[in-house]
């Protein structure tokens, strides 16, 4: 911290903050490092000329002075957006929140159809694969309709949509629960200088 604090002075910002970065990480609670930190990053802010850089070093000085200020966490899924999105996508997007470690012993597919549009499902190696089409040697198979789509991914209850009829499930239902079971969810505010 001594050799650091003499670094700031001396101008040499990126060395200072990469090694009190290491140092804040091993003692989280060293007030004076984060301090140091926090002001490397202002001056490093203040010498960017990118302006999504300069961003990163305030919102990081920020956390350190402050920590994280838990405000309202937007909702990101609006239901115009929602609705007007491809299956694909929100497949894709359900294949990110797996949680692959926990469904990496099972293999399975399983048919998905909205309406008309049909894909395939291929739950394998704790990861999640889709392609259009249906697979005659499924598991198990999902049918709704795009408004339980768009219902399910807003939040609704997905044991209340299967039991109303909205969804309804045939065949294997062990790989279904597995996927459906061990999905992440991911928090909106998340440290991103401290440990």
């Amino acid at each position: 911290l001594t050799r650091a604090r003499a670094d700031y002075e001396a101008g040499d910002y990126r060395w200072v903050a990469e090694a009190v970065n290491h140092l804040v990480f091993a003692d989280p609670d060293n007030a004076d490092a984060k301090s140091l930190l926090a002001d490397t990053y202002t001056q490093l802010a203040y010498q960017a000329e990118s302006g999504p850089w300069r961003n990163f070093y305030l919102a990081g000085a920020t956390e350190l002075r402050h920590g994280i200020r838990p405000v309202a966490t937007p909702n990101a899924a609006q239901p115009g957006m929602v609705s007007s999105m491809p299956v694909a996508t929100i497949l894709d997007a359900l294949a990110v929140r797996l949680d692959g470690s926990a469904v990496a012993d099972v293999h399975a597919t399983i048919g998905f159809a909205v309406d008309d549009d049909t894909h395939t499902l291929e739950l394998s190696n704790g990861t999640l694969h889709h392609h259009p089409g249906t697979d005659p040697n499924t598991a198990a198979t999902i049918r709704m309709t795009r408004a339980s789509l768009d219902a399910m991914v807003m939040g609704q209850d997905l044991q209340q949509l299967v039991a109303d009829g909205s969804i309804t499930l045939d065949g294997d239902l062990a790989p279904v629960q597995a996927l459906l079971a061990n999905l992440d969810t991911f928090e909106f505010w998340f440290p991103i200088v401290t440990p």
